[in-house]
């Protein structure tokens, strides 16, 4: 049976080579999930990023502070450590429609999207690194976590009402 890393490795190399080349980070765990998937959490710069890929869900990426567990957890003592790329920096622009954008897009364009995934992930990062960096060291994301909280309840409500405009119920 093939290692489900494999893969990941190969796409942390040809996307995500700037976070070990420019920015100095290692990886520092990976777990092959059982075969069905696969987690690399690598460090730098006082922070960690998690990459993994599950069965059916091509790639993820999650941005924690240096306490955010090594593998698939995603919380310590019930205080959550890992949060999606994707959200942190529609918080960091304040655009509240990333989700609506999603939810809006045809079966055809959601699999297209999901194949670019690595690519917009990559410059997504890229983009905002420095600022994540910032973020999640020295206990900066504790400071403005129930910010955060109210924001990703208010994508949350958005996203729900385009699934809910798309289905035909509203």
């Amino acid at each position: 049976m093939r290692n489900p890393c494999l893969d990941l490795h190969s796409t942390i190399q040809e996307h995500f080579e700037f976070l070990l080349s420019e920015r100095g980070y290692v990886a520092v765990s990976e777990d092959a999930g059982g075969g069905n998937g696969c987690a690399i959490v690598m460090e730098g710069n006082s922070i960690r990023v998690k990459f993994y890929t599950a069965q059916d869900e091509p790639l993820n990426v999650l941005v924690g502070d240096a306490s955010a567990p090594l593998g698939w957890a995603e919380d310590v003592n019930g205080v959550k450590k890992w949060h999606y790329l994707t959200g942190i920096a529609g918080y960091l622009e304040g655009d509240l429609a990333i989700g609506e954008r999603v939810a809006q897009m045809s079966r055809e364009e959601w699999s297209r999207e999901r194949r670019n995934e690595p690519k917009r992930l990559s410059s997504l990062l890229r983009g905002h690194i420095v600022e994540i960096e910032r973020l999640f060291s020295d206990g900066e994301f504790d400071l403005i976590r129930d910010d955060y909280d109210h924001y990703r309840q208010a994508a949350d409500v958005r996203t729900r009402a385009a699934l809910e405009a798309k289905a035909g119920r509203r």
